[in-house]
């Protein structure tokens, strides 16, 4: 086991599982080093902690308080790790089924977008965009400058019409019946 599992398992700090180890095995720690302590190594740990009442003792009917003088068996000892490395490696394997469980939602999630992306509709061109391409496509290719003037007369409801037309393609009534007569003359 490592000076961090120890920790873990024993509820006290890693500078703390730190020192107990250092004074216990001196020659066992190096720096920058994981320490892999064996079995009895980390239960003798494990015990010189819980005489400094740094581990909190084991929940049972024969236990009263914590400030009682306890000495625990090496068979309660190995229990009570044995029992904290069951429940370590049952937190892995509900962590990584909760893993695979989200990593199986974000695929679906991902799948089901890029499936309604395709049935949006396509961008909207505006009604004016949509004739000036149309209006590009039959345009000469010598740009021609508007300078001639016509002079024309129209019914009332004509220009209405007109009017209505050239506002739902967001353009002038002059430039509508530009293109208009473009297309058809």
């Amino acid at each position: 086991m490592t000076i961090k599992e120890i920790a873990e398992v024993a509820g006290v700090s890693y500078p703390t599982v730190h020192k107990a180890v250092s004074k216990i095995y001196q020659g066992k720690m190096k720096d920058g080093k994981k320490t892999d302590l064996s079995y009895e190594e980390a239960v003798k740990v494990m015990k010189a902690l819980r005489k400094k009442n740094f581990v909190s003792p084991i929940q049972n009917e024969q236990v009263s308080s914590q400030n009682e003088n306890l000495e625990l068996s090496d068979y309660e000892l190995n229990r009570a790790f044995r029992l904290a490395m069951v429940n370590m490696n049952n937190l892995a394997q509900s962590l990584a089924n909760k893993t695979d469980e989200l990593d199986k939602r974000m695929s679906n999630i991902e799948v089901q977008t890029e499936k309604r992306k395709a049935l949006l509709p396509p961008p909207q061109i505006k009604p004016r965009d949509h004739i000036n391409m149309i209006a590009k496509t039959f345009e000469p290719t010598k740009k021609e400058n508007k300078s001639k003037k016509l002079l024309l007369l129209l019914k009332p409801t004509l220009h209405e019409r007109l009017k209505t037309k050239a506002a739902s393609f967001d353009m002038s009534i002059n430039e509508l019946v530009n293109q208009i007569l473009e297309q058809n003359v």
